[in-house]
């Protein structure tokens, strides 16, 4: 029966994708929200789906800077994003090394946050507490929970301005896993290459033409640059 499922959702996916890649596709799953917004307890603009391809990409070094440099359009040097960045990896760490949660990272104190740092022997300068200090009030004056499309997100991260056929080609890669995923739960996008997720769809009796096969490649090395 298990199998009869699989053949039936393949055959399915053959009709449904093939050729899909030539056309624009604006919209490849109505589930998925297309607004991201950012999450002041965890510094990052929340993606809340798995099957999302933009699942577990945001961070907070990258996305505080976003936060600041493209929504709110503040000014910040070289070494004022470094400066940033140098915290917020510290942060990070320490959430990691001690599975305590960012949110509650936030909770502590300048001394609090200096004495868990160097416990880790991680370095800790004034500017970085002054730094932090600011993190913890970051959302005060919001008068709205900031927000950005998928399409500006990923704009932001690599800096420049995406092409339709960038944009059509990450919305038919998206399209992709979500029906992969109905097949094989237990597949993550960024455990394996664009070459070994094009075998695994024709495994599965799903024809891709090579304009597909060229989309499939072009969306993942995109994506890839943010992971």
């Amino acid at each position: 029966m298990k199998k009869l499922i699989v053949l039936f959702v393949s055959i399915f996916l053959l009709f449904s994708i093939y050729g899909c890649a030539s056309e624009y596709i604006d919209d490849p799953d109505p589930g998925l929200s297309n607004v991201l917004r950012f999450d002041s307890n965890q510094l990052i603009f929340y993606v809340q789906s798995g099957l999302d391809v933009l699942y577990g990409i945001p961070n907070p070094s990258d996305d505080v800077i976003i936060l600041k440099t493209v929504y709110f359009e503040e000014s910040l040097s070289e070494d004022q994003q470094n400066a940033y960045r140098h915290i917020l990896e510290h942060i990070e760490t320490l959430s990691e090394e001690t599975s305590v949660s960012i949110s509650d990272i936030l909770q502590y104190d300048s001394q609090t946050l200096n004495d868990a740092l160097e416990a880790l022997q991680l370095d800790v300068t004034l500017n970085d507490i002054v730094i932090f200090n600011e993190l913890k009030t970051l959302s005060e004056d919001w008068n709205m929970i900031p927000v950005m499309t998928r399409f500006e997100y990923i704009e932001a991260r690599l800096q420049r301005t995406l092409t339709m056929d960038e944009e059509s080609n990450i919305n038919y890669l998206q399209y992709l896993y979500i029906d992969l995923r109905d097949i094989d739960d237990n597949y993550r996008l960024f455990d394996h290459t664009d070459l070994f997720l094009i075998e695994t769809l024709e495994s599965y009796g799903i024809r891709l033409a090579d304009d597909n096969k060229d989309a499939i490649t072009n969306a993942y090395e995109l994506l890839l640059q943010l992971n």
